[in-house]
């Protein structure tokens, strides 16, 4: 990870590590405004460690909605008569 600014580290990275905790209850729409606020208001930052950070934290909120998925999934069994841990559900590891 390049080096960042502390001020991001504590917030922007500590929100990502709390929502990968709790993905259920992850407000994920938070996560992407927090972003954006974020990478606009590191000036220290050059536009490609900018982009580099945005893609490291973005590549989080993804593991955050893999693991909301995985979470719901995990709690259905039945759905119209269908087992969703069987064929393409279970296949594809969810």
């Amino acid at each position: 990870m390049q080096t960042i600014p502390r001020q991001l580290e504590l917030t922007l990275w500590q929100e990502l590590e709390a929502a990968v905790r709790e993905p259920v209850t992850a407000d994920l729409a938070h996560l992407w405004q927090k972003l954006e606020q974020s990478i606009g208001e590191i000036d220290e930052l050059d536009r490609n460690q900018q982009l580099q950070v945005a893609g490291e934290a973005i590549a989080q909120i993804v593991e955050v909605y893999v693991l909301r998925a995985k979470a719901i999934l995990a709690t259905l069994e039945f759905k119209d008569g269908y087992q969703l841990n069987t064929g393409h559900f279970a296949a594809s590891g969810f």
